[in-house]
């Protein structure tokens, strides 16, 4: 009938047994491969076979990247969560596995270890059952080669998405910069041009496409009002609050 299902519990079980699946609609998805099991030399050939470019690269040196639009929502804040609190990525996995851990995390394990380092606090206020959606969201995205658990292998992931939100936050930063000759009060104006002193996030996303911005600026909206501990709901970005990116812009230079 048209309705959209996100199918976030992921595929029905159910359709193991072909007279329960839906006859009719669009079914779509998007292929995922665990870091542990890329096939490195296939890619290589695909790159030559479609790209006519030849990856001379060892593979220990490839920068593996993860386009931060194409992860569950859920991650993104969880890698704005450990950037907030300063938090080595690795320090943040053995953390969750316990002192007595085996090295492995599961579904049960990261819930209690996300709870205890402030997750439901850093989300706001949700319905338990949100929240039971939120990590199971951050497991089946994180265990992405189907097992029971995760290693610190799976875990390393976060570290290729935190990549791409890192370069979010700048090329946002850069374009605005540039058509606004490096001011940021002259910035600031030319976002929030009716003067109301802050915006939320449509209205962010509305300034940054009136102004010809087209990336994934919602990625910086919720930087900065993460990192400045927003207590307006919605949350709202100010021209102070804005200028905390000047400090991100810095670690780029």
């Amino acid at each position: 009938d048209g309705t959209i299902d996100p199918l976030k519990m992921g595929i029905p079980r159910s359709w193991e047994m072909l007279d329960r699946v839906p006859e009719g609609g669009t079914f779509k998805c998007t292929y995922v491969c665990a870091p542990t099991k890329r096939n490195f030399d296939h890619r290589r050939q695909l790159s030559r076979l479609y790209h006519f470019s030849d990856i001379k690269v060892p593979e220990k040196e490839i920068i593996w990247w993860t386009n931060s639009t194409e992860v569950p929502s859920e991650v993104i804040d969880l890698v704005l969560m450990i950037k907030d609190k300063k938090m080595d990525l690795n320090k943040v996995f053995d953390v969750i596995d316990g002192h007595d851990g085996n090295g492995e995390i599961g579904m049960g394990k990261l819930q209690q270890g996300l709870d205890e380092l402030g997750w439901r606090a850093f989300k706001g206020p949700c319905q338990e059952h949100e929240v039971k959606e939120q990590y199971l969201a951050i497991f089946r995205c994180l265990n992405a080669s189907g097992y029971g658990s995760m290693l610190k292998s799976d875990w390393n992931y976060l570290q290729e998405v935190l990549n791409d939100v890192e370069q979010s936050i700048k090329e946002c930063l850069q374009y605005l910069l540039r058509i606004s000759d490096n001011c940021w009060e002259e910035m600031w104006s030319k976002l929030d041009y009716l003067d109301e002193g802050s915006l939320d996030r449509e209205q962010w996303l509305s300034a940054l496409g009136r102004l010809g911005y087209f990336g994934p600026g919602d990625i910086a909206f919720r930087y900065v009002t993460v990192t400045a501990q927003a207590t307006t709901e919605p949350p709202v970005l100010t021209a102070t609050s804005l200028r905390s990116l000047e400090k991100v812009m810095n670690k780029f230079a």
